[in-house]
């Protein structure tokens, strides 16, 4: 009764639906993109631009793939945090259990989404100019699970803003005050 073309037409037309509500949803915004399968990148590319912080896109033609790169507006904030939290207690920064946690959430929400991608949550050790925390996810050509993703890294945003509440309150109840931490780091 339908064919594959069809069908994957009203799947595309049915993604962009997908994406508005979710930047709805999230940010009250609407992208108002024409109900066309052929907006569906497009689409995808704007919807990431009002994620909560700094998304920066790529595409490498090597491997025909398309990279984003993402830093969250409360992940700097979060990590530096978690080096504090580190240090206080004498653990190493990748056993933190709070950078423990902030993997393993990130590794189950994009697991979720697809085979098609592949990424890499960079936090390093030590706060260095050069080196950020970001999200980096690569797109093979033939990923379509815009919706699926733009969903997930909205939860990755959600989570990261309230693991950066919770380390903060710990911080805070060992003696710590966040504004002392905040001058300590734009002082180094």
């Amino acid at each position: 009764m339908f064919d594959k073309y069809f069908f994957d037409e009203y799947t595309r037309l049915f993604e962009i639906l997908r994406i508005e509500k979710i930047v709805f949803d999230h940010t009250g915004e609407v992208i108002d993109t024409p109900i066309d399968s052929d907006y569906l990148f497009s689409l995808y590319y704007e919807a990431m631009l009002l994620i909560p912080g700094q998304v920066e896109h790529a595409y490498k033609e090597d491997y025909d793939d398309y990279l984003c790169v993402i830093e969250f507006s409360k992940m700097e904030e979060f990590y530096y945090l978690c080096r504090k939290w580190s240090k206080m207690h004498g653990v190493p920064f990748k056993k933190n259990p709070f950078v423990v946690n902030a993997e393993e959430f990130v590794n189950n929400r994009l697991n979720y989404v697809s085979y098609s991608i592949g990424w890499r949550l960079c936090a390093p050790k030590k706060l260095k100019k050069k080196m950020r925390s970001v999200l980096l996810i690569e797109l093979s050509p033939d990923f379509y699970e815009y919706a699926d993703l733009l969903q997930a890294v909205y939860d990755i945003s959600d989570f990261f803003e309230n693991s950066l509440k919770n380390i903060k309150l710990q911080l805070t109840e060992a003696g710590f005050h966040h504004n002392n931490i905040i001058q300590e780091r734009s002082d180094s």
